[in-house]
């Protein structure tokens, strides 16, 4: 018997080879075959085939939340990694939940959990099935006590809202009276238009008309939350000043995670959470685990934009589930869609709505118009030298550290890529080559990102200043100097010529240079094209092929998960009787 046979006890040959290849080709870890192997061992199935499937259900369930996915969708006869498809042998996926379903000391149900858990056509990883169940239902209590929480009727609350929210019958106002009678409110719309403005103000709102009242602003980036907190500083008097701080911050996060809070709630009567696209579910379970169920909670973000980078889409599936309630039942969701940002062109604002409708050929069409502030740049071999060199040259050439700073949100070139040929690190390497040779002596000055939360500076994950020398210098909000600080002082960090979409997340430029290259990629998707045509305020330079652009739209892969109809179920069984 052979070393993998031996790991998997009663498995076929076709299926340790598929386990086998799946292990050489980097789609399933070591973890997933020890998991399948100890389950193999426990749940004893009678028969090669029920072993199979089991071993199979076991890596694939393991393996999913790395691929984005709360569960393993059994109902499905796509090959879950297509250059590699399943033995032949096996039963239909259809028939795997029955088989497993006979090992039920591996195998639960909803009603008696085990390791893996079926349930829905899904199969899940036990720790995944339990965050989604709880999670559905501490949103939905929150939404079904609508009726009692309202806060503050009377003539003072209208003066307010009209003094705080001016725009009558606006989806600001209407947010602010949603978020007054309700524990839950989902704010959502695209970049620019005015979420975080809208946020700041329910706040301003919240504390003006409830005295007292504790609130905290969160979100799941340093920087995210740095800049919730620039702008509640612009609202908010000092009097009435309200925290910002990351998410695992305020849910006292170490380097051993989130600790279990064992029935002890946060001390806070509101949270509002920023950023909410990028909450994956297990720590949108540990926040809502952690606050009581009196606290209100109001969640911001972009529904469109890219999903988180752990399982689950939170987001998209909470706010798929309150736009399909039926008339009477309490929405909780409020989508605003005038833009802002993007107002000095209208052109910006067309392409990023057709990218996020998945009208890839008139999104296209677009770039025929000839307008400088959107621009398809056909790909060719190498880096495209011109745009990037004309675009940071203010930048670099700049005669003072202050003039930098000025232009460092001028522009930025974005990659859906870290690493690789093409990847934001070499392509700021190669950017740092290209200007030490144009500058000579006379230097440069370089975009730098910190890549580490620094409470001791102040710097976040994510910050960017100018590198200028042998310092880094940063913008210090509500300072008239910037903060500098010498390279063997400062957190780690990196040159940023080149960001990844992922990391500009939050930020706003005026112009985006889009770093597609002509090559097809799953990672290429409708979401990243979207999330960072929407980064640029005033142009956006696509580099790519046709094809490769028009393949990135069509990709919208949809991450499997049962939050969403969990969701639905638990809202239509909480629907006022009438």
């Amino acid at each position: 018997m052979s070393d993998l046979d031996r790991r998997l006890p009663g498995v076929s040959e076709a299926t340790v080879r598929w386990i086998h290849a799946a292990l050489t080709l980097e789609r399933l870890a070591f973890v997933d075959r020890a998991l399948a192997g100890t389950l193999l061992r426990l749940g004893a199935p009678r028969d090669s085939t029920s072993a199979d499937v089991l071993a199979l259900g076991t890596v694939l369930a393991s393996s999913a939340p790395r691929e984005g996915h709360t569960l393993f969708d059994l109902g499905s006869e796509q090959e879950p990694f297509p250059p590699l498809p399943l033995p032949p042998s096996l039963p239909p996926r259809r028939e795997w939940e029955a088989l497993l379903s006979s090992l039920p000391s591996v195998v639960g149900r909803p009603e008696a959990p085990a390791p893996l858990v079926v349930e829905g056509g899904g199969l899940y990883l036990y720790r995944y099935w339990r965050a989604e169940v709880r999670v559905a239902r501490l949103l939905a209590d929150r939404l079904a006590g609508e009726r009692e929480e309202s806060v503050g009727e009377g003539t003072s609350r209208e003066r307010l809202l009209e003094e705080i929210f001016p725009e009558a019958g606006g989806a600001s106002r209407t947010a602010a009276l949603a978020a007054l009678g309700s524990r839950l409110l989902v704010l959502t719309g695209g970049p620019g238009t005015g979420k975080t403005w809208t946020a700041a103000r329910l706040l301003l709102l919240f504390r003006r008309l409830v005295p007292g009242i504790r609130v905290v602003s969160a979100a799941p980036t340093g920087k995210a939350a740095a800049r919730m907190g620039e702008a509640l500083a612009e609202v908010l008097p000092p009097e009435l000043a309200v925290p910002s701080m990351t998410l695992h911050r305020l849910l006292g996060a170490s380097l051993r995670g989130i600790a279990p809070r064992r029935g002890e709630f946060l001390p806070w009567d509101l949270v509002l959470l920023d950023e909410l696209s990028m909450v994956d579910l297990l720590l949108m379970e540990s926040l809502l685990s952690a606050l009581s169920p009196r606290t209100r909670l109001v969640l911001v973000g972009d529904q469109d934009q890219l999903s988180p980078v752990g399982a689950g889409a939170v987001m998209g599936d909470l706010c798929r589930a309150l736009s399909a309630q039926e008339k009477g039942v309490p929405r909780g969701l409020v989508v605003l869609s005038r833009n802002y940002r993007q107002r000095e062109s209208g052109l910006l604002q067309e392409f990023s709505r057709k990218v996020a409708e998945g009208d890839g050929e008139g999104a296209l069409r677009l770039f025929e118009r000839g307008d400088p502030d959107l621009v398809f740049a056909p790909v060719a071999e190498g880096w495209p030298e011109n745009l990037l060199v004309e675009g940071f040259s203010p930048l670099a050439t700049s005669s003072s550290d202050g003039e930098a700073l000025e232009r460092l949100g001028g522009f930025m070139a974005l990659s859906p890529f870290r690493d690789g040929p093409m990847g934001a690190l070499r392509g700021s390497r190669h950017l740092e080559r290209v200007f030490s040779r144009l500058r000579g002596s006379r230097g440069f000055r370089a975009p730098a990102m910190i890549l580490q939360n620094s409470y001791d500076t102040g710097l976040m994950n994510g910050d960017l200043g100018i590198l200028s020398g042998e310092r880094l210098v940063f913008a210090a909000p509500g300072r008239p100097e910037p903060a500098i600080l010498p390279l063997r002082m400062a957190p780690p960090w990196e040159t940023a010529f080149v960001m990844t979409v992922h990391k500009s997340q939050g930020s706003e430029f005026d112009r985006v240079c889009l770093l597609l290259g002509g090559e097809l990629h799953p990672l290429l998707t409708r979401r990243l094209l979207y999330t960072a045509a929407t980064r640029a305020k005033k142009g956006l330079v696509v580099w790519a092929s046709p094809e490769s652009f028009l393949s990135m739209v069509r990709l919208s892969p949809a991450r499997s998960s049962g939050l969403e109809s969990r969701l639905s179920r638990h809202l239509s069984s909480s629907r006022p009787q009438s």
